[in-house]
């Protein structure tokens, strides 16, 4: 995502947040882009019984906003936590629409990053229709993951994968176990192998 960004990161405001510091508020207005420069960032709501329902973490050159920005409803569905020490580039959206107006590669890398954020929520949709936590596992590998030609889906980590697929990480862990015993898939260090 940095990339898209690199010519007016020079021209936002950099703010450094240190390990637990909020970052935004659920319902806070959205006026501007975050792009992380380093560090990681959890998004975070919680439901009526009280649990945390982790909806995204983010990592270096991930950015947030870019959805919000120029939505009708601009307001932020989740509280933002930096879970290191973290440093954000903020762009202002009238940079943006600046940009845009003169560089037409920024604006088309721009649209193409946000309409493919789209069609992964559309997908990430589909996969909460699967109830069955390995169904839900199957469908994930299937269509999250890139694969090699020996059929390989690689994965940064089980954390991330289980806040993906909103699921607690121990049942993550244990089902991918156990699709491991049943010989439907081979876990190596951050990659399966479906069988």
């Amino acid at each position: 995502m940095k990339n898209i960004y690199q010519e007016i990161i020079d021209k936002g405001i950099i703010i450094n947040y240190k390990r637990n510091e909020v970052i935004f508020n659920e319902h806070d207005l959205c006026e501007k882009i975050g792009i992380i420069l380093d560090g990681k960032i959890k998004i975070s709501s919680f439901s009526n019984e009280g649990n945390e329902v982790i909806i995204n973490l983010l990592e270096t050159n991930d950015c947030f906003g870019d959805l919000l920005l120029f939505s009708s409803n601009p307001y932020y569905y989740g509280c933002a936590i930096a879970l290191s020490n973290t440093v954000v580039c903020y762009i202002s959206k009238k940079i943006i629409l600046e940009t845009m107006n003169t560089n037409i590669l920024f604006l088309t890398a721009f649209l193409r990053s946000i309409t493919d954020k789209g069609v992964q929520l559309k997908q990430k949709n589909k996969l909460f229709a699967y109830k069955n936590i390995e169904e839900r596992i199957t469908y994930y590998l299937y269509q999250y993951l890139k694969k090699d030609e020996n059929d390989y889906v690689y994965y940064k980590s089980i954390t991330n994968m289980a806040s993906f697929l909103s699921l607690p990480r121990p049942s993550l862990s244990r089902s991918l176990h156990k699709m491991e015993r049943e010989n439907k898939i081979i876990i190596e260090k951050n990659k399966i192998k479906l069988l």
